[in-house]
């Protein structure tokens, strides 16, 4: 039996068959996936990662991040029929990610089976699943927002989380106005609170109003970390109530009876569960995913997805070499 409040905050369980992963995905209600083709990588953003990459300061990203926003703005009607309203930056962020953009949005799915497929497609070693539990996210935002009772209400929830994320995203103003902006909040009298959501790192599960056909697809969600001037890691320590920047130590699990009592318990405090595949998983995954019609053309309409899941059949060696060991 576990005890209540007792269960570890972040657990690492290498499964020993597809079927044992399939059998515990049942048991996530309400859990996030994001799949990577190798264990090492950690949860990172686009801008995050192009930052890094060019030497860029977490302390400009702010800035960094509105320059891409209005250049967007200014020329996307040309390749677009539909664009967002110019106020409408998470829908407008979704837009820069889906077309390979750097954004601070990291890329979820509510289905374990899209998850799964985007890290074994095209691994080369150890695949990984990393799955959050969204009611975790949920109830921090509606605690800071003093709605702890509509925690469980979605439509208010996803209101919220849009609305919240909107606030923290650098208005497009004239720096002179944002200064001015600056100067007024600053002689405010002494009862006027903060924004609660905005400064602080936290991380809110969003989706735009408008979905674009792969979201709907790829039943996508993005996971959005409201400070750009810490790692998202940094954020999601934030939005879990964990202290410092790194994330809880992870704790082995190997017994999937365990697990399962875990995620069923609910005074269970388990937020992150990451799920390694071993390589020599990997073909019953695919060839069940392939039955289910989770291949590269389902997630990927359109010509450039359908010749991408052609690499599908060359699988086949993967049968013969694992025969031969």
């Amino acid at each position: 039996m576990v005890e209540p409040g007792t269960s570890p905050a972040f657990i690492q369980w290498r499964i020993h068959s597809w079927r044992a992963a399939v059998e515990l995905a049942s048991h996530m209600h309400g859990w996030l996936y994001r799949g990577h083709a190798n264990e090492g990588w950690g949860l990172t953003t686009s801008l995050e990662r192009t930052a890094k990459q060019y030497n860029c300061p977490e302390i400009t990203l702010g800035e960094q991040e509105e320059e891409i926003l209005n250049q967007f703005k200014r020329q996307a009607h040309q390749h677009i029929a539909s664009p967002p309203g110019r106020e409408e930056n998470v829908e407008w962020l979704s837009l820069i990610q889906h077309h390979g953009g750097p954004t601070r949005l990291l890329d979820f799915t509510s289905s374990f089976y899209v998850g799964a497929f985007f890290a074994m497609e095209d691994a080369v070693g150890n695949a990984v699943v990393w799955a959050i539990n969204r009611q975790h996210l949920d109830n921090h935002l509606m605690n800071l927002t003093d709605q702890p009772e509509l925690a469980d209400h979605d439509p208010t929830v996803r209101t919220s989380a849009v609305r919240a994320a909107e606030r923290c995203i650098r208005p497009s103003t004239p720096r002179a106005m944002q200064e001015l902006g600056d100067a007024l909040n600053a002689e405010r009298p002494q009862q006027w609170e903060p924004d609660p959501v905005i400064g602080a790192p936290n991380v809110l599960a969003v989706k735009p109003w408008r979905l674009n056909q792969r979201m709907i697809i790829q039943q996508g969600w993005f996971l959005f970390p409201t400070s750009l001037d810490a790692s998202f890691q940094h954020n999601l320590c934030g939005a879990l109530g964990v202290p410092g920047q790194e994330l809880p130590a992870k704790t082995p699990k190997t017994n999937l009876t365990e697990i399962k009592e875990l995620l069923s318990n609910p005074e269970s405090n388990l937020a992150i569960l990451k799920m390694v595949f071993p390589r020599d998983v990997h073909l019953d995954a695919m060839r069940d995913l392939q039955r289910m019609n989770i291949t590269a053309a389902t997630p990927f309409p359109g010509l450039d997805g359908f010749a991408r899941s052609l690499r599908f059949s060359l699988r086949i060696f993967d049968d013969l070499a694992e025969a031969e060991r």
